[in-house]
């Protein structure tokens, strides 16, 4: 059996200090449903475009976590009204950053479908930035 493709077009909105950026990303990867989670698994590139960094996010109804490992290594763990303590590694050393989720709406059916996330990063209870997530799946 020939296993299914998707694409995932992943649109950030980022907000620092007053200034807003937005990043987007489309690739392709794939995508199932696992222990009652859906799974999406796909490689991008490093910034510098030296490196593979492997991300594999996994969705219920109200949480998603994020896991990407490579150059820049991190766990976030986004579930709404909570806030956790996630690692995210740098190459100066690893740093504890506190995700509070506003929000998390899971439209992902079995052809694919959205996810959509908002949540602050902090670091010692001071806020970094402000983060709106969406991914866009669809099968190619």
């Amino acid at each position: 059996m020939e296993k299914k493709k998707y694409i995932f077009v992943v649109s950030s909105e980022i907000t620092t200090d007053g200034d807003t950026s937005n990043i987007e990303l489309t690739t392709t990867g794939s995508y199932s449903k696992l222990n009652g989670r859906w799974v999406l698994l796909y490689d991008e590139m490093s910034e510098d475009k030296t490196a593979v960094i492997k991300t594999m996010i996994k969705v219920n109804d109200k949480s998603v976590t994020i896991t990407r490992n490579g150059e820049g290594s991190s766990k976030l763990i986004v579930t709404e009204g909570e806030r956790n303590m996630c690692h995210y590694r740098t190459q100066f050393g690893d740093i504890l950053l506190g995700v509070y989720c506003n929000e998390v709406n899971n439209d992902l059916t079995g052809s694919g479908g959205t996810i959509s996330m908002s949540y602050t990063l902090d670091v010692n209870a001071s806020v970094l930035s402000e983060n709106k997530v969406t991914i866009k799946v669809r099968e190619v």
